[in-house]
């Protein structure tokens, strides 16, 4: 009974995986990354199948190549949700010298230095997040 109930929670979220992973190749075709073949709507539902079973190809992939394995699984989970917030944090002290008036981007701890403002706080939880 434990397994079929774990079953059945794990399925929303496999079913919100598909989901969100769709929206996002969504607009990855709409960039031109991919073709717009990707984005075709099916004849008879008006989804876009060929990028849901795309999604699902690769997530069935990743379950074959890691032979199920939940602790593989679990790790390269939180690399990638590392690496996602490292890449953020970069992105974030970019953005604060391309705009450097934007006050979305600020971070406290800043130095000011002849009318300069460096990014000392924001700099520190970049260099952080990457040296994990």
């Amino acid at each position: 009974m434990l397994v079929l109930v774990g079953a059945l929670i794990l399925s929303g979220a496999v079913n919100t995986a598909i989901i969100g992973s769709n929206g996002v190749l969504t607009r990855v075709v709409e960039d031109g990354v991919l073709p717009d073949w990707f984005r075709e709507p099916h004849p008879k539902y008006g989804t876009t199948y060929r990028l849901i079973n795309l999604v699902i190809a690769f997530q069935l992939a990743t379950i074959v190549i890691s032979r199920g394995n939940v602790y593989l699984l679990g790790e390269a989970y939180a690399f990638g949700v590392a690496w996602s917030f490292a890449m953020k944090a970069l992105a974030v002290l970019v953005l604060r010298f391309k705009e450097p008036q934007a006050e979305r981007w600020r971070v406290p701890f800043n130095l000011h230095i002849r009318g300069t403002e460096i990014p000392v706080g924001l700099g520190l939880i970049t260099v952080v997040l990457f040296s994990r």
